[in-house]
């Protein structure tokens, strides 16, 4: 699934947008294709067999 994304306009300068792989905000995609918004590393997706893959 590819979401789009975008940066809204500011100081004079056009909104951009792009396609991401994860909603905005999701900080992990979990082993059964459920994201996760945790703030730490630790727990994350504990109750959906665990993380596959971590975003910055």
């Amino acid at each position: 699934m590819t979401l789009i994304s975008c940066r809204p306009a500011h100081r004079g300068r056009a909104a951009v947008c792009w396609r991401s792989p994860h909603p905005r905000a999701a900080t992990a995609k979990c082993k059964d294709s459920s994201y996760s918004y945790a703030r730490s590393f630790r727990g994350t997706c504990s109750h959906h067999r665990g993380g596959k893959y971590w975003y910055r």
